[in-house]
């Protein structure tokens, strides 16, 4: 038990590579803790409450429900607060743009869709907090780790080598599903969040720190193996100040 506990404290301090560490092989704790600690760090995502994130999106082959294809490009600023609490506005290019806000705030759901003067659609429904948190809170993994440990089985299922680097991959299940992350023994970076077999998976890369913390800032996701949304973030932040609803439009 001590010789283990020395290897894990020199892993920390030092540094090193995983490669090498039985520990590491057999524990998906391990790697884990070394994911969180080569991205900033356990402490800092504990104290972690909002991210806010500016930039562009896309989707296509029909997007994640598989309906028209939208291939243009669509700006968007995300903020998510750890409660629950979200705002999204996306807006398309061009003069005559369409600008899309949704909104959870003290358990009311509310989306606004404007082109122009002209307001498109408006909905306002009640929402529980509770799902908002399950959904929206979680907005890196790091969080989702850490505010999901209780709720899903998480296991180490071995290595696997892709294009000359190899991963570490950790299972996590739940009632509904099994998710695979796989975790480069290089950096400790996660890059795949998914299942490969399936072709339903995230690629995660273009690591930035911000504010101390790792970000990747390019998301693209794959379902039946087709590239269905891409996103590049330009601009964020982890010190998010308090905003409501109406607070958030392009050119803050």
């Amino acid at each position: 038990m001590h010789r283990s506990f020395c290897l894990i404290i020199l892993l920390f301090l030092s540094g090193l590579s995983l490669i090498g560490t039985t520990q590491a092989q057999d524990s998906a704790s391990l790697v884990l803790d070394v994911y969180l600690s080569k991205t900033g760090g356990r402490q800092l995502w504990e104290k972690t409450s909002a991210l806010r994130t500016e930039g562009v999106y896309a989707e296509m082959n029909g997007g994640y429900h598989q309906v028209v294809a939208q291939d243009a490009p669509q700006q968007f600023i995300f903020i998510w607060y750890r409660d629950g609490r979200m705002l999204m506005s996306s807006k398309s290019a061009g003069e005559d743009a369409l600008i899309n806000k949704q909104c959870i705030f003290d358990g009311q759901f509310t989306f606004l869709q404007v082109q122009g003067h002209d307001t498109i659609s408006a909905v306002s429904n009640a929402h529980s907090m509770t799902e908002a948190r399950r959904v929206y809170g979680r907005f890196c993994p790091q969080v989702y780790l850490l505010d999901t440990q209780e709720e899903v089985d998480i296991t180490y299922a071995g290595k696997e080598s892709i294009d000359g680097q190899v991963y570490f991959i950790v299972a996590f299940e739940d009632e509904t599903k099994t998710s695979l992350w796989y975790i480069n023994e290089q950096t400790g970076f996660l890059y795949i969040m998914g299942d490969l077999a399936s072709g339903n998976y995230t690629l995660l890369s273009d690591y930035r720190e911000v504010n101390g913390k790792w970000l990747a800032f390019k998301e693209q996701t794959y379902q039946n193996r087709k590239l269905i949304y891409n996103k590049v973030i330009q601009k964020a932040s982890f010190d998010v100040e308090e905003m409501l609803c109406e607070d958030v439009s392009f050119g803050q």
